[in-house]
């Protein structure tokens, strides 16, 4: 079935199912999008690109050190790398 047929509640459930999303759980492979017109096919894609990466480190840590971020409060641009 596609998002456009169905109840109202029928796709609001669907839009927030990852099963209706990910066509490969637990998988990367088949996660390529051959339709980027195609919402669920982009959703495919991003939901494994998302869970390929959410548990990196890097991810935890905090983004900006303090001195970024007295300029950031300052209103101003924080040099160094951002």
């Amino acid at each position: 079935m596609s998002v456009a047929q169905g109840s109202i509640d029928d796709r609001q459930e669907q839009w927030f199912d990852s099963a209706w999303w990910d066509r490969t759980p637990d998988s990367l492979l088949g996660s390529h999008a051959d339709n980027w017109a195609d919402i669920r096919d982009r959703m495919n894609f991003i939901c494994d690109l998302f869970r390929s990466y959410h548990v990196d480190p890097g991810l935890f840590g905090a983004p900006y050190t303090p001195a970024q971020c007295a300029q950031i409060e300052a209103g101003r641009i924080p040099g160094g790398a951002l």
